[in-house]
């Protein structure tokens, strides 16, 4: 048994989503930019 209830209320269709929280807590946003190669002297 996995316990998964977001795949067991999504099945019912009564999975609530509420989206981003707008606070700290469990809302990550992760940005990667990507430079060329490093500058030598």
């Amino acid at each position: 048994m996995a316990h998964d209830s977001y795949t067991f209320f999504d099945y019912l269709g009564d999975l609530v989503r509420t989206g981003p929280t707008l606070t700290n807590i469990n809302d990550i946003r992760a940005v990667l930019i990507a430079g060329g190669p490093p500058k030598t002297k």
